[in-house]
């Protein structure tokens, strides 16, 4: 029953959000992390299509950034479609870059498992859709934006970037998306952010916090951490990167719109920032964004929970409901 549920939800994928036509090229890149039930659903879906459809496994990374080999990277170059189902995001590689440079359609599907797929793909996709541009444009529209919590996260950030829409849909060449669907991505000016951070919800790497971990920011870096044995974890990776740029924070933030989304798994972040009516900021790496400019070998998005989200003053997100 699970894998025909599986199968089902993978044509859903297949044709509603990539688009996949008879003929394409279609590749899904996976490691020894992922279920394969899920590569072979892919797989099985485009060859229904009538497309060309194959799959590579590799050695799973530990962590994101990273970059797969060097067969695998030409194979993804080749292709028209390419899936991105890996434990470690391959979002913020040079492979990625270099399929969509040559024209593949990419989607990203890092961290996804079996429970993952069957709660946030059969969503009403759009509306999804339609709340995720709307959010969108309000904030393409506006020069402030503020985060609040009752725990005491209180950041004020320079707008003024495209945002990242992640709504599934994947139809034009170049083009990338993500499954889970339902969540957006804004650069921040650079060095515009000031005041207070309070992760309640997860890190990337790291997992969801036994205890909450306090980052104050000024103009758009990480000056200082605390709180519990988490908090010295995070102080410690960031640490061992050795490189500046990754206390570049928020190097990017976004809202989730994904009614199916949990915190929940060994690594819940990349889902975590899909949940319907959360928030997240990001450290380190932002340059394959819109206005993002910052290289850094890592990447970390932190998941806030029950946000208050302020634009220009006013109030478009609270007690977990969009005001629009």
């Amino acid at each position: 029953m699970k894998n025909a549920e599986i199968f089902r939800y993978a044509q859903l994928i297949v044709n509603q959000c990539a688009g996949i036509k008879a003929g394409e090229q279609v590749l899904v890149v996976s490691d020894t992390l992922a279920d394969q039930s899920i590569t072979h659903a892919i797989v099985g879906a485009a060859l229904a299509c009538g497309a060309e459809a194959s799959a590579i496994v590799y050695a799973a990374r530990k962590q994101s950034p990273h970059e797969p080999p060097p067969a695998v990277v030409e194979a993804m170059k080749a292709s028209d479609v390419v899936f991105l189902y890996t434990g470690a995001s391959l979002t913020h590689s040079r492979a990625r870059r270099a399929a969509q440079q040559a024209g593949a359609r990419v989607m990203v599907m890092a961290g996804v498992n079996e429970d993952v797929f069957l709660r946030t793909v059969p969503v009403d996709l759009a509306r999804v859709a339609d709340l995720t541009a709307r959010l969108a444009k309000r904030i393409e529209a506006a020069q402030e934006g503020r985060i609040k919590t009752a725990l005491g996260t209180d950041l004020t950030m320079r707008l003024g970037n495209s945002v990242v829409i992640i709504d599934g849909l994947c139809l034009n060449r170049a083009e990338i998306d993500f499954v889970p669907f339902g969540c957006l991505v804004n650069v921040p000016q650079a060095a515009s952010a000031h005041g207070t951070i309070v992760v309640d919800g997860s890190v990337g790497s790291l997992g969801i916090v036994s205890a909450p971990i306090t980052l104050t920011i000024k103009a758009g870096r990480i000056v200082d951490i605390q709180g519990g044995k988490d908090a010295n974890r995070l102080r410690n990776l960031l640490a061992s990167a050795n490189d500046p740029n990754v206390y570049n924070c928020p190097a990017e933030w976004g809202v989730g719109t994904n009614p199916g989304a949990r915190l929940i798994g060994v690594e819940p972040t990349f889902e975590g920032e899909r949940v319907y009516g959360w928030t997240h900021v990001a450290l380190g790496n932002n340059d394959v964004f819109p206005g993002g400019s910052v290289r850094a070998p890592l990447h970390l998005d932190a998941i806030i929970t029950d946000p208050v989200i302020e634009l220009d003053q006013q109030v478009i997100l609270a007690d977990g409901e969009y005001k629009l």
